[in-house]
């Protein structure tokens, strides 16, 4: 659950346009791929790459196949999106799958979509209004028994309808929403989906090799906890696959992913990055890696149910007692020179509208965290740790046991926290029990793993913090911030929006649901001979452009 939304650039230079009152952020000097001279590929041949985390299902719109990062880079290659975000953090129409998508109507705002005439799923149907409706339907929010990990603009459309051939879709909104092409990504197949036994819920959970595409590729196979085997989609209306096969092997771990690449049991990996990996990776022969910045950002999420994480001292005096320079001069900088300190929730540190308003937070300052306690009615016990009405400041961590880094970032927490007399136990666990359990049912105090996102960084924040929201984890409630929200991604005028953004974050700020650490480092690995890989460090995954990767020819 490495999981939704946004992006970084520390060194380059980052510009504000306006499409369709919309902010879109985007850079001019990260290109969508390397440049490199033209080689011929060759048709055919299997890519092996390697996974950690495996889907728990296949539909990429519900909190529990959805909320994680194992799904995109299949539902990238199969469920076709309006707009696509591109490797230098902008967003794109598809055109092969939409010759067009505008504002017609401001008042009311209204969107017309244009499907492609030949755009069809593998099955050969049609691809046309009926899956805009039904995606809409259950993600509106209207019905409390459908999972949906966001509702976020899909609640303020009022209708969608089709014309008479289904190829033009109209979508009415009730409410303003200025972030409106972040909508209809991961288009599912309705007719095949709604007859299914568990329907919206669970109706993928079950065979995906019979799951219709709209992409590239299509599942061929599924063996769970071993492999995910991607085949071309040879019914696909645009530019056919080189590759016959994508091969995903899952493994346990980052290091079991460099071993694979060593041992040439795979062809591409994008591990978790640590120095030691990095490092040995970048003397493999006949191997290219790329790191870049990513639209992710490491952070802490409090458990607000938890009686003293309830205790907004508490929760002060942690954030003042931890020591985030050194986490980003051990964690992040060994693989990114350029990695800094994060201050706020929802822009990134290269973004236009960045403000840090962390203030006295994060300096590892131990003598004011002790203060904050102490004023609390904390009391220092002989052991070092503080105690109030007979209970110990001792709290559980838990991260993902996947990634070796996260070890060492638990102890160093561990370690900043124990000189402020809070005493931290790591509790860490396999990915998918921690955000296929613990996480979802709030069996966490703190927990620590990384929002990885997209553009649109408003809308994609805001049920990471609005009551009640999929991704409000620690179950924080505030309605100055829900308040705030609902004007932020109502509002057309970028720049009144962003100022709204940093508002909302001031906020979270004084509240302290949780506590932003540092921006996360992607890093990617391949054989020399596997061509246009690009890393794509958002939600869209390294599978973007899987479509076109082929090896060269000898």
């Amino acid at each position: 659950m490495d999981v939704r939304r946004w992006r970084w650039l520390a060194a380059l230079a980052v510009v504000a346009v306006v499409v369709a009152g919309v902010m879109v952020l985007r850079t001019g000097d990260i290109p969508d791929a390397p440049s490199r001279p033209k080689v011929e590929i060759r048709e055919g041949g299997t890519v092996r790459a390697t996974a950690i985390q495996e889907p728990s299902g296949f539909n990429a719109h519900t909190s529990k196949d959805g909320g994680g990062v194992a799904l995109q880079p299949v539902a990238a290659t199969m469920y076709p999106s309006v707009f696509r975000i591109h490797p230098n953090f902008s967003f794109q129409l598809d055109q092969t799958f939409m010759a067009s998508a505008e504002l017609t109507s401001r008042d009311p705002q209204t969107i017309t979509y244009r499907i492609r005439p030949e755009a069809s799923w593998s099955d050969g149907t049609p691809i046309t209004a009926a899956d805009f409706i039904y995606l809409w339907e259950n993600l509106s929010g209207t019905n409390p028994r459908i999972d949906a990990v966001t509702t976020v603009g899909y609640d303020r459309i009022k209708q969608v309808t089709g014309s008479v051939d289904s190829k033009t879709v109209t979508v009415v909104f009730d409410e303003n929403f200025a972030e409106w092409p972040s909508l209809f990504a991961n288009l599912l197949p309705a007719h095949y989906v709604d007859r299914q036994p568990g329907g919206w819920n669970r109706g993928l959970d079950k065979h995906p090799e019979r799951i219709p595409s709209g992409g590239p590729f299509k599942i061929a196979g599924f063996r769970r906890g071993e492999t995910l085997t991607l085949a071309r989609n040879d019914q696909y209306w645009g530019a056919k696959a080189h590759l016959d096969q994508i091969l995903i092997r899952l493994v346990p771990d980052s290091d079991a992913e460099l071993a694979a690449l060593r041992n040439h049991e795979a062809d591409l990996i994008n591990p978790e990055p640590t120095a030691d990996l990095v490092n040995t990776i970048r003397r493999l022969p006949g191997v290219r890696s790329q790191a870049s910045p990513s639209l992710g950002f490491e952070h802490l999420t409090f458990n607000l149910n938890h009686p003293i994480l309830a205790e907004l001292p508490v929760r002060q005096a942690i954030a003042t007692a931890i020591d985030t320079q050194q986490l980003v001069d051990r964690m992040a900088r060994p693989v990114n020179s350029n990695a800094q300190v994060l201050g706020n929730r929802i822009w990134l540190t290269g973004q236009q509208p960045y403000q840090d308003h962390s203030g006295g937070y994060g300096k590892g300052n131990i003598q004011a965290a002790r203060q904050l306690l102490e004023q609390a009615g904390w009391t220092l016990g002989a052991d070092g740790v503080y105690a109030k009405d007979g209970k110990r400041l001792e709290l559980r961590s838990s991260t993902f046991v996947e990634d070796p880094r996260r070890k060492l970032q638990g102890e160093l927490l561990q370690d900043q926290l124990a000189k402020a007399g809070i005493h931290l136990d790591l509790a860490n666990t396999r990915s998918d029990i921690l955000f296929g359990q613990w996480i979802p049912k709030g069996n966490f105090d703190i927990t620590n793993f990384y929002w990885l996102g997209n553009p649109f960084a408003i809308s994609a924040s805001q049920d990471i913090y609005r009551t009640g929201g999929g991704g409000n984890f620690g179950k924080f409630t505030d309605p100055t911030i829900d308040a705030l929200y609902q004007q932020a991604i109502g509002e057309l005028d970028p720049t009144r929006a962003a100022t709204i953004g940093n508002q909302i974050d001031q906020q979270l700020w004084t509240q302290l649901p949780t506590i932003p650490l540092y921006q996360v480092p992607s890093f990617l690995a391949w054989r020399q001979d596997l061509l246009n890989i690009v890393s794509n460090p958002t939600t869209e995954s390294v599978f973007w452009n899987a479509g076109s990767w082929g090896y060269a020819k000898p």
